[in-house]
């Protein structure tokens, strides 16, 4: 999961193919693409792990940590955000921003198209970042239009697009 990650899942990538793997490597979902990088494995695997000494050139550098601690908060501020619209347990955030069951993306333009027009530009089909120049008046913002936009988002479910469905042979 060096860079799907929370992308696909948000315990990542294993939980969407239905695996449960004995270590998980992340990288850049971790830190928004700065150089960090964590190794996670179940109890069995610890005493390997101890028994390794390695190092590495970014190992002290505060800039990734921050960044992957503000991955996180912006995890939980997501989830608790479609949370509260009342519909949507599984959304994705983290640098993109799906919703479960909507392969044609319909859910996301129109989420993105009110978000747009309450004046905070969101792309409905590539990565959302936040940067340095937004300020916390800047997420605030954010974070009440998307909470009105979870709500228009849930009003469109219902007129969800026919799908076609795969046949069989």
């Amino acid at each position: 999961d060096v860079r799907a990650g929370f992308r696909l899942g948000l315990h990542g990538s294993h939980e969407i193919f239905g695996i449960e793997p004995d270590l998980i490597c992340y990288s850049k979902a971790i830190g928004n693409g700065y150089p960090i990088a964590a190794a996670v494995g179940i109890e069995a695997m610890r005493s390997a792990a101890d028994a390794v000494f390695t190092t590495g050139t970014y190992w002290y550098s505060a800039v990734p940590m921050a960044a992957s601690l503000a991955v996180f908060r912006a995890l939980e501020m997501g989830k608790e955000q479609s949370s509260q619209s009342g519909k949507f347990d599984d959304i994705l955030i983290a640098g993109y921003l799906t919703f479960d069951d909507d392969p044609n993306l319909y859910l996301m333009q129109v989420f993105a198209a009110e978000m747009i027009t309450n004046g905070v530009f969101l792309p409905p089909y590539h990565h959302t970042f936040l940067t340095a120049a937004h300020t916390d008046a800047d997420i605030d913002r954010a974070l009440e239009v998307a909470a009105d936009a979870f709500r228009v988002t849930t009003q469109a479910v219902d007129q969800l697009p026919i799908r076609l469905e795969p046949t069989s042979r």
